[in-house]
């Protein structure tokens, strides 16, 4: 019997209730995570590839702005940021608990991390912390974004 190459049928999105499934889209590039894998699907040719650098089910994936790079997360708090051409590790950060979403600084010199455990800024060059925990949040933040002048979260007020 021989192998042939045929196409990728990517599993569906991890769902949990309460918490939104997160998918990023750059270009005519669909990034999402399911199991324990990141998926990217280019929409023009159909083709997927699978990121498979997680150990634990995988809750968060973001394309970086410069489209070269992604971070990821999974439930165990461990975020990389990895190339999406070679899918290399660039970078590996522990949250400590669990992630629920993440954002790119409009360079991409920067990944704010949020979740069960506050909000984090991470330096995708040395893959470490660039700030102690951010105060303002008492509760688990569900949500981030950069904007031009600042950071904002969204705190989850029913927990």
């Amino acid at each position: 019997m021989s192998l042939s190459a045929g196409p990728v049928f990517a599993p569906c999105l991890n769902t949990a209730r309460g918490i939104p499934s997160r998918i990023d889209v750059s270009g005519d590039r669909i990034l999402w995570c399911g199991a324990t894998h990141c998926m990217i699907r280019t929409l023009a040719t159909g083709e997927c590839s699978v990121f498979s650098g997680h150990r634990a089910a995988t809750s968060v994936a973001r394309f970086a702005p410069s489209g070269e790079l992604a971070g990821s997360a999974d439930a165990k708090g461990n975020v990389l940021g990895w190339l999406i051409g070679t899918q290399a590790v660039k970078f590996e950060f522990v949250y400590g608990g669990e992630v629920r979403d993440m954002a790119w600084s409009p360079d991409g010199s920067l990944l704010a991390v949020c979740g069960s455990k506050g909000v984090k800024l991470i330096s995708t060059e040395t893959g470490k912390s660039v700030s102690d925990d951010m105060t303002g949040n008492n509760k688990c933040v569900n949500g981030i974004a950069f904007r031009v002048s600042n950071l904002s979260s969204t705190a989850d007020r029913a927990q």
